[in-house]
C-alpha cells in the first residue's frame, strides 16, 4: 500500500510539474516576436553592470553567486521578497555578450530528460546549483546571461529573470 500511495504521488508530481512546463513554453512562445537568428528580445539589450540582479519585477529576481562561476556552472539564489509562491524549472538560457549585445548561446547538446518544478515560497531565498556544461559545454571567457521565467503557482502570471556572470 505504501509503494502504490508513494508511486501515485510522485506520478502527480511529475503531471505537476509537466503542466507547469507546458504552461511556461506556451507562455514564451506566445509572448516573443520572431527574432533573426542570434537576437535577442529583451527591452533593453544593451549589457548592463555584471553580477547583479539585472532585473527585478515584483521583488523576485536571481543573484548569481560570483565566487562559485566556472566555465561550466555556477550556484544562485531565487530571492522571493514576495507574499506568492513561484515555481521554476530548469529550462533555461544562456547569452553571450558580444559588440554590447545579448546573443544567444547555442546549445550543443538537446535537452533527453523532463526537468522537474522547483519551488520559491513566498519571503525565501532558494539556493540553487546550475550544470550548464550539460547543454552547452565549457564556455568560453567573456561576459555571459543566465535568464529564465519563474510562475506564480496558479499560473496566471510569469516573471522573466536574469543575471550576469563572467567567465575568466
Amino acid at each position: 500500500m505504501d509503494k502504490k500511495k508513494s508511486k501515485s504521488i510522485r506520478n502527480i508530481l511529475i503531471l505537476i510539474g509537466l503542466v507547469l512546463i507546458i504552461l511556461l513554453i506556451l507562455n514564451q512562445c506566445s509572448s516573443k516576436p520572431n527574432n533573426q537568428a542570434g537576437e535577442t528580445n529583451k527591452p533593453n539589450d544593451s549589457v548592463s553592470d555584471t553580477n547583479q540582479p539585472s532585473e527585478r519585477e515584483g521583488n523576485i529576481y536571481i543573484k548569481i553567486k560570483g565566487d562559485t562561476v566556472t566555465n561550466s556552472g555556477f550556484s544562485y539564489q531565487v530571492i522571493n521578497e514576495t507574499d506568492d509562491d513561484y515555481y521554476f524549472t530548469e529550462i533555461y538560457e544562456i547569452y553571450q555578450e558580444t559588440a554590447g549585445k545579448w546573443v544567444a548561446v547555442i546549445p550543443i547538446h538537446m535537452r533527453d530528460y523532463y526537468p522537474y518544478a522547483i519551488q520559491a515560497p513566498a519571503n525565501t531565498t532558494v539556493d540553487v546549483e546550475l550544470d550548464f556544461g550539460l547543454l552547452y559545454g565549457p564556455l568560453k571567457p567573456g561576459t555571459y546571461r543566465y535568464e529564465f521565467m519563474i510562475a506564480l503557482s496558479e499560473g496566471n502570471h510569469s516573471v522573466d529573470v536574469y543575471d550576469d556572470f563572467i567567465i575568466k
